[in-house]
Parts: C-alpha cells; structure tokens; sequence
C-alpha cells in the first residue's frame, strides 16, 4: 500500500570525457564494478566514499574518472532538485524539471533571478536556460553544481511544508 517513490534517473548531457581507463583499473570485472558504484551512488556522501576507495585501490585519479564523478555529483543533485534532464555546450546550459516536480514557485523565481545569464521558461516541463557568453565545458562543470545547489533549496523548503 506504499506509494512508489518517483523517477529519479537524470539525463546528463555534457560533451567531456568520462570513462574509467584500462591503464587505470587493468581488470574488466573491477572496472565494471568500479562503474556500476558510480552509477548507483546515490548522493555525495556515497561518491565520496568511492573516491576513496578507487585512490586507496588504485592511486590518483585520472582526469577521465575525476570527470565521470563530478557528472555522476551533478546526476545526484540533479535529482533532488526534481531535473530530469540537465544538457551544457558552449555558452548555454538547459536544466529542465521534471513533468511532476513539485517547487516554491516564488523562491524558484527569486533563486533564477540571483543567476547570472539565467532565464527561467515557463513550458511544459519548465526549464532554466542559462547563457553564459564564453562558458566552455569545463566552466560549466564548476558551475552548474552551484546553480542546481541553488534549485535544491527552493525543492527542499517545499519539502519542509
């Protein structure tokens, strides 16, 4: 009798590379594991655990795996931010909320409003564009877990309610 949590897979669309190198972890079986803990890791607590733990095992992380566990900390606050998709190329980042989220429509609009470049649309979903001139990749993985840290507080105070 338990109602089913909702959905919470994000898509995460960030042209970098993220991938975990044979050269790093030799052992197919290890790196699939190593992937399937990144992948099921559920906030950042549990991906810093795995960080550890791949630099106890296997020493200092490349670039490539560095990359894949900031992506999968961007997936995860994504996630309580209520996004189901989150997409970054040069110059312009798209969040986009899911069908059912559930937000304080007022702190959403202030939280946008303090964004540099930032411009919330009303379709369905809603979504936040962000238009930042010059912005590569590499600035948008800095960034935008601040930007979605900021949606996370307008979902949290909702929660609270």
């Amino acid at each position: 009798g338990e109602q089913a949590p909702p959905d919470t897979d994000v898509a995460v669309d960030i042209p970098i590379s993220a991938h975990i190198p044979k050269e790093y972890i030799p052992s197919e079986v290890q790196r699939l594991s190593a992937y399937r803990r990144i992948a099921d890791a559920a906030d950042d607590d549990a991906l810093y655990d795995v960080r550890e733990e791949l630099e106890d095992r296997y020493g200092e992380l490349p670039v490539p795996v560095e990359n894949m566990l900031s992506l999968a900390s961007i997936r995860c606050g994504a996630a309580r931010a209520q996004l189901s998709a989150v997409t970054a190329r040069e110059g312009e980042a798209v969040l986009t909320f899911r069908e059912d989220a559930q937000l304080d429509g007022a702190r959403l609009i202030a939280a946008v409003s303090g964004m540099r470049g930032a411009q919330l649309t009303a379709s369905a979903p809603a979504s936040i564009r962000i238009r930042q001139k010059g912005a590569d990749v590499r600035a948008w993985m800095k960034e935008l877990p601040q930007f979605i840290y900021t949606i996370v507080s307008c979902v949290d105070t909702m929660d609270r309610l």
